[in-house]
């Protein structure tokens, strides 16, 4: 995996305030990880996702309405009022 699998974990924090950022991200480097963190509180409708990988991350009271995850995969990862809708 490329470095920027990496820079994504590490950016995670910031990219997530704009979805317009996360998908501009990941359309130009689609294979991002995030691991053993904890996403809450978010609104992330219309995110995109294509080849990500999540492992042991916990989704608490996340909008991800109007979303598009592709050949994504979640491992070992919680969902609590996780809401998609498409």
């Amino acid at each position: 995996m490329s470095s920027d699998v990496g820079d994504f974990q590490t950016g995670w924090s910031e990219l997530i305030k704009d979805v317009d950022k996360i998908n501009e991200y990941t359309a130009m480097h689609p294979n991002v990880k995030l691991e053993s963190i904890k996403i809450e509180n978010l609104d992330i409708d219309g995110v995109i996702f294509n080849g990500a990988f999540f492992e042991g991350v916990i989704f608490n009271n996340v909008s991800s309405n109007k979303s598009d995850y592709r050949d994504v995969e979640f491992r070992n990862c919680k969902f609590i009022n996780f809401n998609l809708n498409p």
